[in-house]
Protein backbone atom coordinates (compact mmCIF):
# COMPACT_ATOMS: atom_id res chain seq x y z
CA UNK A 1 0.00 0.00 0.00
CA UNK A 2 2.72 2.24 0.85
CA UNK A 3 4.42 1.84 -2.03
CA UNK A 4 1.53 2.06 -4.13
CA UNK A 5 1.49 6.03 -4.85
CA UNK A 6 5.63 5.51 -5.63
CA UNK A 7 4.73 2.93 -8.52
CA UNK A 8 1.83 5.41 -10.02
CA UNK A 9 4.43 7.96 -10.14
CA UNK A 10 7.09 6.09 -11.97
CA UNK A 11 4.24 4.32 -13.99
CA UNK A 12 3.80 8.38 -15.23
CA UNK A 13 7.39 8.73 -15.68
CA UNK A 14 7.82 5.96 -17.76
CA UNK A 15 4.30 6.51 -19.82
CA UNK A 16 5.23 10.31 -20.36
CA UNK A 17 8.51 9.51 -21.57
CA UNK A 18 7.08 7.78 -24.19
CA UNK A 19 4.49 10.56 -25.65
CA UNK A 20 5.16 13.44 -27.88
CA UNK A 21 4.94 16.86 -27.12
CA UNK A 22 2.52 17.72 -24.65
CA UNK A 23 0.64 20.93 -26.24
CA UNK A 24 -2.53 22.73 -24.94
CA UNK A 25 -5.30 25.11 -27.40
CA UNK A 26 -4.55 28.23 -24.38
CA UNK A 27 -1.35 29.26 -22.22
CA UNK A 28 -0.96 31.67 -19.45
CA UNK A 29 1.86 32.71 -17.67
CA UNK A 30 2.09 33.45 -14.09
CA UNK A 31 4.44 35.08 -11.69
CA UNK A 32 6.26 34.14 -8.64
CA UNK A 33 3.78 36.83 -6.33
CA UNK A 34 0.48 35.26 -8.39
CA UNK A 35 -1.55 32.56 -7.30
CA UNK A 36 -2.65 30.79 -10.07
CA UNK A 37 -6.40 29.08 -11.14
CA UNK A 38 -7.58 26.40 -13.19
CA UNK A 39 -11.51 26.02 -13.92
CA UNK A 40 -12.24 27.85 -9.85
CA UNK A 41 -9.50 26.36 -8.22
CA UNK A 42 -6.75 28.74 -7.05
CA UNK A 43 -3.31 27.39 -5.58
CA UNK A 44 -1.45 30.00 -3.51
CA UNK A 45 2.46 29.48 -3.18
CA UNK A 46 3.70 29.03 0.32
CA UNK A 47 7.06 27.23 -0.10
CA UNK A 48 9.66 24.73 -1.91
CA UNK A 49 11.49 22.36 -0.52
CA UNK A 50 14.36 19.94 -1.74
CA UNK A 51 13.22 16.51 -0.09
CA UNK A 52 14.57 12.97 0.08
CA UNK A 53 10.82 11.30 0.45
CA UNK A 54 7.66 12.82 0.13
CA UNK A 55 4.95 12.19 3.35
CA UNK A 56 1.83 13.60 4.88
CA UNK A 57 2.72 15.89 7.76
CA UNK A 58 0.86 13.94 10.40
CA UNK A 59 1.31 10.27 9.00
CA UNK A 60 -0.84 7.89 10.75
CA UNK A 61 -1.88 4.13 10.17
CA UNK A 62 -1.41 3.46 6.43
CA UNK A 63 -0.75 6.18 4.17
CA UNK A 64 0.44 7.04 0.62
CA UNK A 65 4.14 8.39 0.41
CA UNK A 66 7.16 9.05 -1.89
CA UNK A 67 10.43 6.82 -0.75
CA UNK A 68 13.57 7.79 -0.84
CA UNK A 69 14.78 6.79 -4.72
CA UNK A 70 19.03 6.58 -4.72
CA UNK A 71 20.86 9.61 -6.93
CA UNK A 72 17.37 11.45 -6.63
CA UNK A 73 15.38 13.91 -4.76
CA UNK A 74 12.36 15.73 -4.84
CA UNK A 75 11.23 19.30 -5.58
CA UNK A 76 8.15 19.93 -3.73
CA UNK A 77 6.33 23.21 -4.27
CA UNK A 78 3.26 23.65 -1.54
CA UNK A 79 1.07 25.90 -0.76
CA UNK A 80 -3.01 25.48 -0.24
CA UNK A 81 -5.86 25.02 -2.82
CA UNK A 82 -9.42 26.01 -2.66
CA UNK A 83 -11.64 24.78 -5.15
CA UNK A 84 -14.89 27.17 -5.40
CA UNK A 85 -15.54 25.35 -8.72
CA UNK A 86 -17.86 22.66 -10.08
CA UNK A 87 -15.84 20.03 -11.14
CA UNK A 88 -13.92 17.55 -8.44
CA UNK A 89 -9.81 17.50 -9.74
CA UNK A 90 -8.54 14.30 -10.19
CA UNK A 91 -4.88 14.91 -10.23
CA UNK A 92 -4.17 11.93 -12.49
CA UNK A 93 -6.04 14.15 -15.23
CA UNK A 94 -3.04 16.83 -15.26
CA UNK A 95 0.00 16.63 -16.56
CA UNK A 96 2.83 18.37 -14.56
CA UNK A 97 6.52 19.35 -15.31
CA UNK A 98 8.90 21.49 -13.67
CA UNK A 99 11.47 23.23 -16.11
CA UNK A 100 15.09 24.00 -15.76
CA UNK A 101 16.55 26.05 -19.07
CA UNK A 102 15.88 23.31 -21.25
CA UNK A 103 15.66 20.19 -18.72
CA UNK A 104 12.11 19.12 -18.24
CA UNK A 105 11.26 17.28 -15.48
CA UNK A 106 8.34 14.95 -14.76
CA UNK A 107 6.01 15.76 -11.72
CA UNK A 108 2.66 15.08 -9.98
CA UNK A 109 0.35 16.86 -7.98
CA UNK A 110 -0.90 15.63 -4.69
CA UNK A 111 -2.92 16.79 -1.57
CA UNK A 112 -2.89 16.69 2.21
CA UNK A 113 -6.37 15.42 3.68
CA UNK A 114 -7.46 17.04 5.87
CA UNK A 115 -6.38 15.80 9.21
CA UNK A 116 -3.17 15.58 7.10
CA UNK A 117 -2.62 11.70 7.48
CA UNK A 118 -2.10 10.86 3.59
CA UNK A 119 -1.51 12.43 0.57
CA UNK A 120 -4.26 11.83 -1.84
CA UNK A 121 -5.63 12.94 -5.66
CA UNK A 122 -8.41 14.69 -5.21
CA UNK A 123 -9.73 17.68 -4.11
CA UNK A 124 -13.71 18.23 -4.28
CA UNK A 125 -15.87 21.06 -5.05
CA UNK A 126 -16.01 23.87 -2.30
CA UNK A 127 -12.90 22.53 -0.62
CA UNK A 128 -9.48 23.76 0.49
CA UNK A 129 -6.51 21.35 0.81
CA UNK A 130 -2.71 21.69 1.47
CA UNK A 131 -1.36 20.79 -1.71
CA UNK A 132 2.19 19.93 -3.15
CA UNK A 133 3.67 19.33 -6.89
CA UNK A 134 6.30 16.77 -6.86
CA UNK A 135 9.08 16.98 -9.35
CA UNK A 136 11.65 13.81 -9.72
CA UNK A 137 14.69 15.17 -10.14
CA UNK A 138 18.44 13.52 -10.82
CA UNK A 139 20.51 15.05 -8.17
CA UNK A 140 23.20 17.70 -8.65
CA UNK A 141 20.52 18.80 -11.16
CA UNK A 142 19.17 22.01 -11.26
CA UNK A 143 16.00 22.96 -9.44
CA UNK A 144 12.97 23.44 -11.67
CA UNK A 145 12.35 27.26 -11.80
CA UNK A 146 8.78 26.99 -13.17
CA UNK A 147 6.31 24.25 -13.48
CA UNK A 148 4.17 24.01 -16.67
CA UNK A 149 0.63 22.52 -15.97
CA UNK A 150 -2.03 20.95 -18.17
CA UNK A 151 -5.81 20.44 -18.12
CA UNK A 152 -8.87 20.26 -19.77
CA UNK A 153 -11.85 22.52 -18.61
CA UNK A 154 -13.79 19.65 -17.20
CA UNK A 155 -10.26 17.73 -15.57
CA UNK A 156 -10.71 15.06 -17.17
CA UNK A 157 -7.89 13.37 -19.29
CA UNK A 158 -7.71 14.55 -23.08
CA UNK A 159 -8.62 11.46 -25.61
CA UNK A 160 -5.68 10.01 -27.22
CA UNK A 161 -3.77 12.55 -29.58
CA UNK A 162 -5.30 15.76 -28.08
CA UNK A 163 -4.56 18.42 -27.22
CA UNK A 164 -5.23 19.21 -23.43
CA UNK A 165 -7.55 22.54 -23.27
CA UNK A 166 -5.71 24.62 -20.98
CA UNK A 167 -2.01 25.31 -20.02
CA UNK A 168 -0.32 27.24 -16.99
CA UNK A 169 3.32 28.67 -16.87
CA UNK A 170 4.35 29.23 -13.25
CA UNK A 171 7.44 31.10 -12.42
CA UNK A 172 8.78 30.62 -8.98
CA UNK A 173 10.65 33.21 -6.83
CA UNK A 174 14.46 32.50 -7.02
CA UNK A 175 15.90 30.46 -4.22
Amino acid sequence: MKKCLLLAFLLLLCASGCRGKITAEHSIQAGADESITMNGISFTFEKADICKEVKPKQPNGYYNYYEEKKGYSYYVISGTAENKGLYVLDAGNIMVQGISGRKTYEGALLFSNHDKSDLVTEIGANDELEFSFVILMKEGRPQPDRLEIYYTKDFKAPREGEPYDESIIWTFPSS
